[in-house]
Order: structure tokens, then sequence, then C-alpha cells
């Protein structure tokens, strides 16, 4: 009885694609990015993603963390998705593109 519910552990493992979280404050983008690989109905239009979920089909959950963590087009995604949502980061966002500098002047 231990071994089949070892088994049945190992297929569900298997047949779910999981990353677990190890970046901070990245739980939505994780559950998207889970969804989407478990459901054979999405067509993913976004190519880095696309190529991202492919490539880490056959790693462990760890392995997968870790990759994700070195994503850079991911990370972009995040991010950006934090500033729009995110009221104080907009606003300091805002600032960061309306501050002007000046050019010294030649002589």
């Amino acid at each position: 009885e231990e071994e089949e519910k070892e088994e049945e552990e190992r297929k569900t493992k298997e047949n779910y694609y999981f990353i677990p979280q190890h970046i901070r404050n990245a739980c939505s983008t994780l559950a998207i990015l889970n969804i989407i690989a478990n459901n054979k109905n999405v067509k993913i239009e976004n190519e880095e993603i696309k190529k991202f979920i492919e490539e880490t089909r056959e790693l462990n959950d760890v392995e997968r963390a870790i990759t994700l963590e070195n994503n850079e087009h991911i990370d972009t995604i995040h991010k950006n998705i934090d500033i729009m949502t995110n009221p104080k980061k907009q606003q300091k966002n805002k600032k960061k593109k309306t501050t002007t500098t000046t050019t010294p002047k030649t002589p």
C-alpha cells in the first residue's frame, strides 16, 4: 500500500508542472506560470515564456525555480506588473522618468 502511494505521488509530480516560490513577492507570477503550464488548452503567445516552460518541463521543481531566478525576460515582466499594480511604485517610477539632467555648458 505504501508503494502504491509513492507511485501515485511520483506520477502526479510527472504530470503536473510546478515552480515553488524562491523569489520574494512573486506569488502571482508563479501562479500564472503554473496555471498556464498545466493547462493544455492555453495557447502561449509570448515566445520567451513558451520557451521557458518547454525548456523546464523535464526539470524538477527546484531546478525550475533556479532557472526562473535567472530568466531576465520573466523578471522584467514581473517587475512591470508589480509597478503597474502598486500605486507607490507607480509614483516612484513617474518621478524617475520626469527627472531631468542638465548638461554642462561648454565654454
